[in-house]
């Protein structure tokens, strides 16, 4: 076994959310900045997205740790829970958004939304496969 599997299989669901968590919450929190740079609530849109895609990246890591090894079948396995987390979690951000007053609300949601999709299937996928230690 290398140093690198050895690594991996010592990484527990809850520390790959809270890294994978705070590296989201600071990208995508940027990126509500850059989208609603001109708009008057700029700060309040940025720290929502961040609050927002930490918690939510957490909790679509660990939803998807616990559906991935309830389900049956490698394709409901790695779809079904990334789907479930995804969905959820779009959802909140457009309800969190929304009620802040985002400017730009399409467009600060859909890329966090549909790279945090990209992000569980990729996740499920490593679950499944064994490429992370469970």
């Amino acid at each position: 076994m290398t140093p690198l599997e050895n690594y991996r299989m010592k990484l527990s669901p809850i520390s790959i959310a809270a890294g994978t968590s705070l590296a989201a919450g600071l990208f995508w929190g940027g990126w509500a900045f850059i989208s609603n740079i001109n708009a008057e609530n700029v700060w309040a849109s940025t720290g929502a997205q961040f609050l927002c895609t930490f918690c939510m990246t957490s909790l679509v890591t660990l939803t998807v740790s616990k559906l991935n090894s309830s389900m049956h079948g490698k394709i409901r396995r790695i779809v079904a829970p990334a789907a479930i987390a995804s969905i959820l979690a779009t959802l909140v951000l457009l309800l969190v958004h929304y009620s802040v007053g985002t400017d730009n609300l399409l467009l600060t949601i859909s890329a966090p939304s549909l790279l945090g999709f990209a992000f569980s299937l990729f996740y499920s996928y490593s679950l499944t496969s064994g490429s992370l230690g469970k």
